[in-house]
């Protein structure tokens, strides 16, 4: 058994996995109420998506955008604070579509300025952005709003023109590079992150060429690549495939150069500090989580005193491939 885990459905009963998300949620798209992490607490503002990208069963399972209503995110936001937390980590299945179903509307951006108001919070972390929802003022706000951490992840999916219209995005590349460049720009020292999906369907060679050099010479600190699997019932799953072993290799290929940008990114904040949350420990082992998404094991007397849930100001002293490690100062 593993905590907070409600079932396991292996690779092999894909076809059945509508039938059994459905089965755990409910048809109406009643979720399994969210928990809060042991050292941030996770608040859900939003569930649902209206896109309906020609990949994604999301509408399909969790029906439409529906939002929390802005009091009772604030009243979540005091609840775990009182508990302790200093940092919060906002969520949402289309996050950047929030209050669009609110009467009256609200925005994401009004909710975003009345959470950083509140007292006892440290650090606001977003989850995934979309960029096709991102305005010129909701920009400037969490590029210079000072709780909110420096970690900017963004649902990309490709870059190639062709790919993005087959998926539905109605995305152009130059726009996502606009976006990563002002949030560069505006916050140096931020961790940007993509979800990236390669081998779509009909994705050519020259795709997956534009895709990688776009990765490349972005300013992404890193990404999390998929290699795409058909989803029964989505426009995209009957459509013609990439072969397995293409797919594998362009999914190799991008996954190198995320980690050798996300290493060279790490490099950067070498013997400098940064703000961080206390998020493990065990036994003489602690680590912490940075304001721009480092993960360090922390070394040293001070590491050792500083509590689970703490905001502590941690020196990197030691940057490798596999590991980054520091110490309280």
């Amino acid at each position: 058994h593993y905590e907070n885990v409600s079932a396991i459905v292996p690779n092999a009963a894909k076809e059945t996995l509508v039938r059994e998300l459905i089965s755990l949620a409910g048809e109406t798209g009643q979720k399994i109420q969210p928990v809060n992490y042991r050292s941030r607490a996770l608040v859900k503002v939003q569930d649902g998506c209206d896109a309906r990208c020609t990949f994604c069963l999301i509408p399909y399972l969790r029906g439409p955008a529906r939002s929390t209503p802005p009091q009772d995110v604030i009243r979540q936001i005091d609840r775990v604070i009182e508990r302790g937390f200093k940092e919060v980590v906002v969520a949402g299945i289309h996050l950047c579509a929030y209050g669009q179903d609110l009467t009256p509307p609200e925005t994401l951006l009004s909710l975003l300025q009345e959470i950083v108001k509140r007292p006892g919070l440290s650090l606001l972390r977003l989850s995934s952005l979309d960029p096709r929802l991102l305005p010129e003022d909701l920009l400037e706000f969490i590029a210079g709003e000072d709780k909110i951490c420096s970690h900017f992840h963004l649902s990309l999916q490709h870059a190639s023109p062709g790919v993005l219209k087959k998926m539905g995005r109605r995305s152009r590349p130059e726009e996502y590079l606009e976006i990563l460049n002002y949030l560069h720009d505006q916050r140096p020292e931020a961790s940007l992150g993509a979800d990236i999906i390669t081998g779509f369907p009909e994705e050519s060679e020259e795709d997956y060429l534009f895709l990688k050099k776009f990765l490349e010479t972005s300013p992404l600190t890193y990404f999390h690549v998929f290699s795409y699997s058909p989803r029964p019932g989505t426009p995209a799953a009957r459509w013609p495939g990439v072969p397995e072993k293409i797919k594998k290799d362009r999914a190799d290929g991008l996954r190198k150069i995320s980690r050798e940008k996300n290493l060279a990114f790490k490099l950067k904040f070498l013997n400098q500090a940064r703000r961080a949350i206390v998020v493990r420990k065990k036994g003489d082992r602690a680590e912490a989580l940075t304001d721009n998404y480092i993960k360090v094991i922390l070394t040293g007397n001070k590491s050792q005193e500083a509590g689970l849930r703490q905001l502590v100001p941690v020196r990197i002293n030691r940057v490798t491939a596999t590991e980054v490690t520091g110490e309280v100062v």
